[in-house]
């Protein structure tokens, strides 16, 4: 699993695998107040299942 958290006013990017209390990467970025959700592979196919995306 990944979850991705967005804030936009703070502009905090974090990235959690599985159930991770520690974020594997985090960005900040001010820059895109909205936008929209894709998913790509390189060089390879990709299955994806069970994707959930929540918004406030």
């Amino acid at each position: 699993h990944i979850r991705v958290v967005r804030n936009v006013q703070a502009g905090d990017i974090v990235v959690f695998f599985d159930n991770m209390d520690t974020p594997i990467m985090r960005a900040v970025d001010t820059h895109f107040a909205k936008g929209r959700v894709g998913f790509g592979s390189f060089d390879d196919t990709v299955d994806l299942r069970e994707i959930v995306i929540r918004g406030e």
